[in-house]
């Protein structure tokens, strides 16, 4: 039977204050990232962890994609792993919920810059024998991550530059669910996934057609009127983007072929983040009346 917890024991501070403030003091960024760390509530858990989420993505270990150092109980190893809250996939879709992160974790990856993935663990990770859920669900909910042995923890300097590039890698992630209008506590389905992956390529922002229609139309946003080149110079070339018209709910595939004066419309970074605040995006008609009121 596990035993409680107590606050006097040395590694509930090592945990929940030296390790958190630790990488508090590297993330340097509190109005983005929530740092926690955990021994578990009651009884010591049989995965202590210290997480950064991302406030635009979750705030809890329980639902959505953060950033989590999570220490087997036998402590010969330590992850830092791109993971997944376990427990609202575990109620929304019960004993399948291993099959269900395994997938969703698969999805995440075509998120991400495959060169960037190539010397770290992806796919599930061993966390030792679990009594209860949570441990399981830490290791089918891997989405990429770095291993630390007991015996060969690297140096300070290494283990910064660790976090600061599954940082990156979070923050990429954070920007492909960002469309899909992933607050804390939602869900994104495969098929989202799939279909948001299809528009973000469909506006890649160095794409040629992307170009094209910016300068076609100029770099004055279609929702909220300003001319952005006008107000600021060359410099307002980089606060617009180019919108794709088709909503991705209706992609089936990746856009052959592109009309840059047709299937984009230049909407600022701000209202571009508007259009895709619902699900399906917004259409710019609608966005301009949330903006200006009903004409």
């Amino acid at each position: 039977m596990a035993s409680a917890a107590r606050k006097e024991d040395p590694f509930f501070g090592l945990v929940t204050r030296s390790l958190r403030d630790a990488v508090a003091a590297i993330v340097q960024d509190e109005q983005t990232y929530k740092i926690e760390g955990s021994v578990g509530r009651g009884n010591w858990a049989e995965t202590p962890w210290v997480s950064v989420f991302d406030l635009n993505i979750t705030d809890s270990a329980t639902r959505g994609v953060y950033l989590v150092y999570l220490i087997r109980e036998d402590g010969t190893r330590v992850y830092l792993s791109l993971n997944q809250g376990c427990t609202r996939v575990r109620k929304e879709v019960g004993r399948r919920y291993r099959e269900v992160l395994a997938g969703l974790a698969r999805e995440y990856l075509d998120l991400l810059p495959h060169d960037e993935l190539a010397d770290l663990i992806t796919g599930p990770i061993e966390l030792g024998e679990g009594r209860t859920d949570l441990t399981p669900g830490y290791e089918s909910g891997n989405i990429a991550a770095v291993a630390y042995n007991r015996d060969a923890v690297p140096a300070d300097t290494v283990l910064a530059a660790d976090l600061h590039r599954m940082l990156t890698l979070y923050s990429v992630l954070a920007d492909g669910l960002e469309p899909l209008g992933t607050s804390v506590g939602e869900l994104p389905s495969l098929e989202e996934l799939r279909q948001v992956r299809l528009h973000r390529r469909a506006e890649g922002r160095n794409s040629r057609a992307v170009k094209l229609a910016k300068a076609g139309h100029g770099y004055r946003c279609w929702v909220c009127d300003v001319d952005y080149v006008e107000r600021l110079g060359k410099a307002g070339r980089r606060c617009v983007d180019a919108h794709h018209l088709v909503p991705f709910a209706e992609l089936d595939e990746r856009p052959k072929a592109i009309d840059p004066l047709t299937d984009f419309a230049i909407v600022c970074a701000t209202c571009h983040r508007l259009l895709h605040a619902a699900t399906p995006p917004l259409t710019v008609e609608a966005a301009r009346v949330l903006m200006h009121g009903a004409a």
